[in-house]
């Protein structure tokens, strides 16, 4: 695992919203808002091919 996919997983996602799900043909992009959650991140896009 690549260090920044590793960071998101080690700052847990379970206080995240999911803002968006974008699904084509080859992949799915899910989009979530992080406030209030454990991260500095505000928001965190993953793609999954």
């Amino acid at each position: 695992m690549k260090p920044k996919e590793r960071e998101v997983f080690e700052q847990s996602l379970h206080d995240a919203t999911i803002v968006s799900i974008r699904r084509n043909a080859t992949q799915v992009e899910l989009t979530f808002d992080m406030a209030g959650g454990f991260t500095a991140k505000s928001i965190i896009s993953l793609t999954f091919k």
